[in-house]
């Protein structure tokens, strides 16, 4: 391998966190698609934070974009952008979960679509699932954006 295109430590641990985004994020919006596909009574009631929409047209939409971002992700594009793409999807699912909380909404968030029902598990547990989703792409995508940006300093600095 050329010395000059030898991978650092960091640049291949954000690859690898960019390969596991896009396995989950494909994984939840499968998940999410085969849900509203399902005749669940919950998809049809009005979503507690967008009342024009039903759960399963919130939870469409969600995993539209999840793919949306996982394709973005497969695309040949800076790793910064892919990195903020990330930190942008992460932050709507939080701010989501925040407006839930905020109007009082005390049920776990069905936000996976439910099809992880069939395998027994309580809701809360899926919910923690979706939660930990949510901070595994937030907090690493976050931290890397704040690494790169370090890094490209230092390098500039050296240049100079």
């Amino acid at each position: 391998m050329n010395p000059s295109t030898k991978l650092t430590l960091p640049e291949s641990l954000e690859g690898y966190f960019i390969n596991s985004a896009v396995a989950i994020l494909f994984c939840t919006a499968s998940l999410k698609l085969f849900g509203i596909l399902r005749p669940v009574p919950y998809m049809a009631l009005t979503d507690p934070l967008v009342p024009l929409a039903s759960n399963r047209i919130t939870i469409a939409c969600a995993a539209l974009l999840e793919m949306l971002i996982g394709s973005l992700l497969l695309v040949r594009l800076p790793v910064a952008f892919k990195l903020r793409s990330l930190v942008w999807l992460a932050s709507l699912f939080l701010a989501y979960r925040v407006g839930l909380w905020l109007v009082g909404y005390a049920a776990p968030c069905p936000c996976l679509g439910g099809p992880l029902d069939w395998l027994g598990l309580r809701p809360q547990v899926t919910d923690w699932i979706a939660k930990g989703i949510i901070a595994y792409l937030l907090s690493l995508s976050c931290g890397f954006l704040i690494l790169d940006t370090k890094w490209h300093l230092i390098h500039q600095r050296s240049r100079t």
